[in-house]
């Protein structure tokens, strides 16, 4: 299942995560310890890269509260025809379509 994740919450949980090697050079007054330090700050530096570099989600979610798919029966719940059944307003699916007319 794809799964969304906000992208500025994981490139700052990065940058957090590189600077913490780098605060680890000099530390132990080792040149291998130092150098590993480095090369993961680099290694997480890259990450950041490719983090920002990924596609946006194509489609917008669509609650069905907002879907032109759902039928408001003045009940708690809206009918989906697309799975066939019941649903919450706030819930949403891959078959969302916002509304058309906006109501």
């Amino acid at each position: 299942m794809n799964e969304l994740i906000n992208r500025t919450a994981v490139i700052q949980s990065l940058a957090e995560l590189a600077l913490e090697y780098i605060d680890m050079v000099g530390m132990n007054k080792d040149d291998v310890h130092d150098a590993l330090m480095e090369a993961y700050a680099k290694v997480v530096g890259n990450c950041i890269e490719r983090v920002k570099s990924q596609p946006a989600v194509a489609k917008s979610i669509v609650r069905c509260g907002e879907c032109e798919n759902a039928m408001d029966i003045g009940q708690a719940y809206l009918i989906c025809p697309m799975i066939d059944g019941c649903v919450k307003k706030d819930f949403y699916c891959a078959h969302g379509e916002r509304k058309k007319d906006g109501n």
